[in-house]
Order: C-alpha cells, then sequence, then structure tokens
C-alpha cells in the first residue's frame, strides 16, 4: 500500500471515529480536540523514531498550541462571564426603568 493510499485509509478512520463517538462539526468539541491530540501524538511517535530531533521540536510545537488553545479558551470563559453579569445589570436596570413608569 502506497503512503497516499494509507493516508486516505488514515483520514477515513479519523472520520468514522470522529462519528461514531458523536464530535460536533463546529465549535470547541473535547471530542475532537481529543482525537486530534491522539493523532499527533502518534505522529510525534512515528517521527521521533526516524529523527529524535524532529519529533523533540513537534513536542514544542504540540505544547505550544496546547498553551495557546487553553489561553484562548481561558479569555472566551472570562468574557461570558462578563457579559452574564452585564446582561444581569441591564435587566436589573430595566426593571427599575418598568417598576419607576408604573408609580
Amino acid at each position: 500500500m502506497c503512503i497516499r493510499d494509507r493516508r486516505r485509509v488514515h483520514g477515513q478512520q479519523l472520520i468514522e471515529r470522529l462519528r461514531i463517538r458523536k464530535a460536533r462539526q463546529t465549535a470547541i468539541c473535547p471530542i475532537r480536540q481529543d482525537l486530534h491530540d491522539q493523532l499527533f501524538d502518534e505522529l510525534i511517535r512515528q517521527v521521533t523514531i526516524n529523527s529524535p530531533e524532529r519529533g523533540e521540536l513537534l513536542l514544542r510545537i504540540r505544547d505550544q498550541v496546547r498553551t495557546t488553545i487553553e489561553a484562548y479558551r481561558t479569555l472566551y470563559e472570562g468574557s461570558v462571564v462578563y457579559g452574564n453579569k452585564k446582561h444581569v445589570k441591564s435587566e436589573e436596570g430595566m426593571q427599575a426603568v418598568s417598576y419607576t413608569h408604573l408609580t
């Protein structure tokens, strides 16, 4: 089996695993992230066997990507909390205005 055929088979296997585990197509999906992490770890393992230097470089890239994703996740969660607080505050303000107009 040539490299192109193996790549196609592996791609189909990934798609099938995503389908079986019911990974979301869009947005943040922990299932999709987990499968991609497994795939990337296996790729790093295989590259490291042939070239330890390249394997170490891929490990650094993987760690940097994980750090970046975690930073984005933290920013996202913080913005959701901030948005919810602002929404509650505006609702309270609207109720106060409505109450003032009724009296």
